[in-house]
């Protein structure tokens, strides 16, 4: 019933903008123009953060692991073009459904001596991306283009966990509930990235198109919040330490002089590594330790439509 409730409301949504995209602004003695376009789609999520022993042994101390989380987001893409230079500007904002959540703490480096575990489920909140890029496109033949990018990228993703279940204790397994967990954590990512899109038409209304973005240095930032404990923490990273990878394959059908449906498959990876992670238990007593490594697996499948001149 949620997944429906968001797919009637992006759908109103879109019917919204597809009406006032009609105001929007073109000079074709100046060979500018402006155009918005929205698209809509299924998000898949993996996300996972360590901190170290305060001398880096074990070099993983304590371990999250957030699995199978569902979303469905929406963007909004601005873009203006002039001759073959263009910029694009891309809001999003997802909706999280579910996933569940694998809390790890070890004894020995490399995760091992594993002495407790427990297990939650994702329970809502939300996703939020901004993309600035620009770029100039440069025709190799007279069906394919060739398109160098650079930009900077900005993501944050909230998780909310509740319905704990300690499973391990010691050596010991257990079944044992773990009443009234309502704990929240926030990643926030940004980093310049440099890229390339290559563009082939395989005939006057159809395009497909293929795209590669390196991001580096990533800057990782870490929030959380253990209700039962009280403790509050932050993770930074070490920015030079921080790669990512996006690959975006898509194609659009052009169906009329104006109007264009698209669709896109993305994948991107994210690491960020070195840092420090600061706890606050009650926001009197703090505890410093190493931040060991986040690391964020993403694939999105979305359609939308434009309006082009």
């Amino acid at each position: 019933m949620k997944i429906l409730r968001y797919l009637l409301l992006g759908g109103a949504l879109s019917s919204s903008l597809l009406y006032t995209q009609t105001t929007v602004y073109n000079n074709p003695e100046t060979k500018t123009a402006i155009g918005i376009g929205i698209t809509q789609g299924f998000r898949y999520d993996r996300v996972k953060w360590s901190v170290s022993a305060p001398r880096h042994v074990p070099n993983v101390l304590s371990e999250l692991t957030y699995r199978h989380i569902h979303i469905y987001n929406t963007r909004l893409v601005t873009t203006i073009t002039k001759d073959a230079f263009f910029g694009d500007l891309r809001l999003g904002y997802g909706r999280v459904f579910d996933g569940t959540v694998q809390d790890s703490d070890y004894l020995k480096s490399n995760r091992k001596g594993e002495f407790s575990r427990s297990y939650s489920d994702i329970d809502g909140d939300y996703v939020g991306t901004i993309s600035l890029r620009v770029g100039k496109e440069y025709k190799a033949s007279s069906k394919t283009t060739f398109i160098p990018l650079i930009g900077y990228m900005w993501e944050q993703e909230k998780l909310r966990s509740t319905h704990g279940r300690q499973t391990q204790i010691g050596k010991k397994k257990v079944h044992k509930r773990i009443r009234k967990l309502n704990s929240t954590s926030k990643n926030r990512w940004d980093a310049p990235f440099i890229g390339a899109k290559l563009a082939y038409d395989m005939c006057p209304t159809i395009r497909l198109t293929g795209e590669y973005n390196f991001i580096f240095p990533i800057q990782y930032h870490g929030y959380g919040h253990w209700n039962l404990r009280h403790l509050h923490f932050h993770e930074r990273s070490e920015r030079s330490r921080g790669i990512g990878n996006l690959l975006i394959a898509g194609a659009s059908w052009q169906v009329s002089e104006a109007w264009r449906f698209t669709s896109e498959y993305e994948f991107s990876y994210l690491k960020a590594s070195g840092g420090t992670d600061t706890s606050k238990v009650r926001h009197h007593h703090t505890i410093r330790q190493p931040f060991h490594q986040a690391k964020r697996t993403s694939s999105e499948i979305r359609f939308g439509v434009e309006f082009v001149f």
